[in-house]
């Protein structure tokens, strides 16, 4: 089947599924195999090429072909507890990693049988794998031993590049994770925490991205970071910023962001920037582009690690995915010059 760029899905060779615009894909054809979506593919039709689900390649073929340059993620830990929830933060960030990714799918039971809840561990553990290989990355499932959710989040995320969990209220873990032990588990982790909930409508995860920026020093840097995930899941990206009293003296900065945006020719409206509550500019912008995912600065507060009380409302309360991105991970990660001081 040949791909082009005004295609907003295919099907899969092998199982017949359907694949969308924005969901990782094997081409095979003339000019070879190679990873890609469709958001990616420009070139006119070839005769004979064939489309994959990763996974599927991957059991019809063996290893997947290699994927070019790195990643934003490569490895991620999702706590998995049965909810709707939990099963996006699989899907999402299965699709953040990109085929070739690695997933540790952390089951954890005992928060539905604490809310005596019935738990069938092992629907869940296939559900979840089903959605990993779909996505095309591997996985290991591991099983909570019913310690305090919060150390065992805490020891299980050492090593990875993100964490996801399935956004409060609809995932117990997340809720458990945002009351009672938050602090204690939040100080201790410095990695990005992806919060999902289940793409909604006819706009796929992450085909629609805001990115929240305060102006501050090392919002450059969190820009730097959205623009290189959209680039890599061929979305569209929008900067999202709140005036408020002290906004005047950051203007020269987010004017900036927005023309580096510009200039790099990043899909979608570059730039809404609108008087209000930093939290409820970003969520009712997020709602009226009908993004997917948004992307944030977990800024620390008074010296320990506790997230933002903006950062917390947003996950809290908005209506789409969140990504919060530590300060010291993004000057990790964003490596590209001319970042202002």
């Amino acid at each position: 089947m040949a791909v082009e760029k005004h295609m907003l899905s295919a099907t899969c060779m092998r199982c017949g599924a359907v694949i969308g615009r924005h969901e990782p894909l094997v081409i095979v054809g003339g000019a070879g195999v190679r990873r890609s979506t469709l958001a990616f593919e420009s070139r006119p039709p070839v005769r004979g090429e064939a489309i994959y689900h990763p996974g599927c390649y991957r059991a019809a073929h063996g290893e997947l072909p290699s994927d070019g340059p790195r990643r934003v993620f490569g490895e991620a830990l999702c706590g998995v507890d049965g909810g709707d929830g939990s099963y996006a933060a699989v899907e999402q960030a299965a699709s953040l990693l990109g085929p070739g990714g690695h997933l540790t799918i952390l089951v954890v039971t005992s928060l539905r049988k604490e809310a005596g809840q019935r738990l069938d561990a092992t629907r869940i553990v296939e559900h979840a794998t089903m959605l990993a290989d779909r996505g095309g990355v591997s996985c290991r499932i591991e099983v909570d031993p019913a310690r305090p959710v919060h150390q065992v989040v805490s020891d299980w995320a050492v090593g990875h590049d993100l964490l996801a969990l399935g956004a409060p209220p609809r995932s117990l873990l997340a809720g458990m994770l945002f009351s009672g032990v938050t602090d204690t588990a939040i100080r201790s982790l410095s990695i990005p925490m992806l919060f999902a909930r289940p793409a909604g409508g006819a706009v796929g995860f992450a085909e629609r991205m805001l990115v929240a920026s305060d102006g501050l020093r090392g919002s450059d840097e969190l820009v730097v970071f959205a623009s290189r995930l959209a680039g890599q899941a061929g979305s569209a990206l929008t900067l999202v910023h709140a005036l408020g009293r002290r906004s005047l003296a950051r203007r020269a900065r987010i004017d900036a962001q927005v023309q580096d945006l510009e200039l790099e020719g990043v899909d979608g409206d570059p730039a809404v920037i609108e008087s209000g509550n930093a939290d409820e500019t970003i969520i009712a912008a997020s709602m009226r582009l009908e993004a997917s995912l948004v992307v944030m600065s977990s800024r620390r507060r008074m010296g320990v690690g506790v997230l933002g009380s903006v950062s917390r409302r947003v996950v809290h309360h908005g209506g789409c995915s969140v990504l919060l991105v530590p300060p010291e991970r993004l000057l990790q990660t964003t490596t590209r010059p001319g970042v202002r001081a």
